[in-house]
């Protein structure tokens, strides 16, 4: 039985890029313990969680956190590495927390969330009027900055040396979207060491956890694409050159 005390890691991004395909698999280790839906305790800072000091109503999503053969908890939720503050909240919750990151293409990732807000019928632009207005859209509304971030939740760099600022590199996994899905019972191992836990096998080729809607839209232009690239490419560069990760569309 584990003593009370605080989460042990955190699934923080980035969106659409392999978050709920690790998860999915860690709820069936016999050690961990991780909701099945996404916490957003960090992102939506109210009144109420800036004076809950001991984290009760965070803890509440965990109902097994006093009294349970589980020895490892977590959460998932992707928003955290790119939204305002919430690596600093985190730390001040748990500075010894494991920090699990996966990134993706930043240009196949903003296609994929650009179809899950069509799906959610938040979204009416095509992709390419996402695209180009996107600046705009988002300082309309918290609601638009968390919705319509096509792009600029591929400033993987900015997100991660944010990250970085408050968390040791020992202490945060980087792993590609690639790898998780080429090599996925390789990658569980790597978590599975990350984590601390007792060694279970995965298979080589998981169930895929999908979005509802099957028909994906690919639809866009050239120069939307080339706006994309050129819009992040010097971010791209240095997120690269830290983490050795290469992402296809950024070096044709």
């Amino acid at each position: 039985m584990k003593p009370f005390n605080r989460l042990d890691f955190a699934i923080c991004g980035a969106q659409k890029s392999g978050t709920q395909l690790i998860s999915y698999y860690l709820k069936e280790h016999p050690e961990i313990f991780i909701p099945d839906n996404e916490i957003h305790y960090f992102d939506n800072w109210s009144f109420k969680k800036k004076i809950d000091f001991f984290y009760l109503n965070y803890h509440k999503n965990f109902k097994f956190f006093n009294d349970s053969y589980k020895k490892i908890y977590g959460e998932k939720t992707p928003i955290y590495i790119f939204y305002k503050n919430c690596m600093k909240r985190i730390y001040y919750y748990n500075k010894n927390i494991k920090i699990i990151l996966i990134f993706r293409d930043p240009f196949d990732r903003a296609l994929s969330q650009y179809n899950m807000e069509l799906e959610r019928k938040n979204e009416y632009l095509s992709f390419d009027e996402a695209i180009f207005n996107e600046v705009e859209r988002i300082k309309v509304s918290d609601f638009n900055y968390r919705s319509f971030s096509y792009l600029h939740r591929g400033y993987y760099y900015k997100q991660l040396t944010n990250c970085y600022k408050f968390f040791n590199k020992e202490q945060v996994l980087v792993l590609s979207y690639e790898e998780l899905v080429n090599n996925f019972k390789i990658t569980m191992e790597k978590v599975q060491n990350f984590l601390g836990c007792k060694k279970i096998t995965y298979p080589d080729n998981p169930k895929r956890v999908y979005w509802k809607n099957q028909n994906k839209n690919k639809i866009f232009k050239k120069e939307t694409k080339n706006f994309f690239i050129n819009k992040l490419l010097q971010d791209y560069y240095n997120f690269k050159k830290l983490t050795k990760i290469k992402f296809q569309n950024f070096e044709n």
